[in-house]
């Protein structure tokens, strides 16, 4: 009989203690937070995150191991997801829920995320926190970022302490209106941008320093484009202004060294401090009647040879062009503050083509047809009569400055001692 009580007793303290084990093994197993869970999916090779409620936050020393998931679906209901939550995981698509979520700033630290995924029912940004001012994802690594279906970026939001190099495709919402301040800056990987319709305006620094971004489309209803918006974008080659444009902020696309041309549109009247300064692959600029107002450097360290400047110029500063200028055009005589600046730039004034001499009608020399007479013209000309090398295309009648009807080595002569200071040399 005693051994028979003793039996029960050792089952039933054997049923105690695995009792007492459950809840600890449930939690180690898929509970992540009082009332939220975690589930595999092996046939999807998914982890899925439902409940109510916030998960805990985690040791990174003792409760982390590093996994590899094909995607992260966290569900509606689930409100926080603490720190440390998939440490060092590596992830192919985090999708994030269509409800109130607020991520601790080291929830995956040190994951590799190939896509971050907003829902297309999700249009209320406010409802989502993310971190800190400069870290929600840690030091993960971004591949992809879609902001599905919000009104505007979550606040605050960022990849480790503002560093985002690695984010090489952001596709923004059709309901976003607004790119606030220093959102996407150093989205260094990132190298075409499509921007919806309906945007209105683009903040400070917003894409400051997206250094292989290539081609850039701005839809018409932008009607701003703040300070250091495209600073230090140094891959741009190409830019298309929208049509609606107002205004260019100061260093606005400040050092984008490839840009080789722009043209201003037709209601911008600001064109700001800096705004186009180191852009040094810049050789033509189109600048329209709309214009008042040219900021300090805004076009300095460029390879502008002329400038064509608007009659209704208002205020513009000496250093506002580079020192390539050698001469500056305008429609009409009665332009003084154009007149003024190119006195005090030192070079020319004339009449623009159609209204004059001006960059229109033919320089004797000229033979890359530019307006004016310098040292590149010689060594075109010279390239010319050696058999060009690379097609190359000269305006023969203003080459052949002895008029003897031809382009010759006369010619190339001449020309380097007119350049050279003259010399009673004289250019038909």
């Amino acid at each position: 009989m005693k051994r028979t009580c003793k039996r029960i007793f050792a089952s039933a303290l054997a049923v105690c203690l695995l009792c007492a084990c459950i809840p600890f093994c449930a939690h180690a197993a898929d509970a992540c937070g009082e009332s939220v869970y975690r589930r595999y999916d092996a046939e999807t090779d998914s982890l899925v995150v439902y409940g109510t409620g916030a998960t805990f936050n985690f040791d990174p020393e003792t409760e982390i191991v590093q996994d590899t998931y094909s995607r992260v679906v966290i569900e509606s209901g689930v409100t926080h997801i603490g720190a440390y939550f998939l440490e060092g995981d590596t992830i192919g698509e985090l999708v994030l829920p269509d409800g109130a979520l607020t991520i601790d700033e080291d929830a995956f630290n040190s994951c590799t995320i190939e896509r971050v995924t907003f829902p297309q029912t999700a249009t209320d940004a406010t409802q989502y926190g993310f971190g800190s001012e400069y870290s929600n994802f840690g030091n993960s690594i971004v591949y992809e970022l879609d902001l599905g279906g919000l009104n505007g970026f979550p606040s605050g939001f960022r990849f480790g302490s503002g560093d985002n190099y690695d984010l090489r495709e952001l596709i923004v919402g059709a309901n976003i209106t607004e790119i606030p301040d220093n959102t996407c800056n150093c989205f260094g990987s990132l190298t075409s941008l499509t921007l919806p319709d309906g945007l209105l305006s683009i903040g400070d620094g917003a894409f400051e320093s997206c250094e292989m971004l290539k081609t850039l489309c701005i839809p018409d209803t932008v009607t701003s484009i703040s300070n250091y918006a495209f600073d230090y974008c140094t891959g741009l080659e190409s830019v298309t202004l929208p049509k609606d444009l107002l205004t260019i902020g100061e260093w606005a696309f400040c050092t984008c060294e490839n840009l080789t041309s722009i043209t201003i549109p037709a209601k911008t009247t600001t064109i700001g401090v800096s705004a186009f300064e180191g852009c040094s692959g810049l050789s033509e600029v189109k600048i329209p009647d709309s214009v008042t107002s040219i900021g300090i450097n805004a076009f300095a360290e460029t390879n502008l040879s002329y400038v064509h400047l608007p009659a209704g110029l208002q205020s513009i500063h000496v250093t506002s062009f580079s020192d390539t200028i050698s001469f500056v055009c305008c429609d009409t005589e009665d332009c003084p503050v154009v007149k003024q600046f190119a006195a005090e730039l030192g070079v020319d004034f004339r009449l623009c083509d159609g209204h004059g001499t001006g960059a229109g009608e033919r320089v004797a020399g000229d033979s890359d047809g530019n307006g004016v007479l310098t040292l590149r013209d010689v060594v075109l000309v010279e390239r010319y009569l050696a058999g060009g090398w690379d097609d190359i295309e000269i305006d023969e009648a203003a080459a052949d400055v002895d008029g003897d009807g031809a382009v010759t080595l006369c010619d190339v002569v001449l020309l380097q001692r007119y350049l050279a200071g003259g010399w009673d040399v004289e250019l038909v």
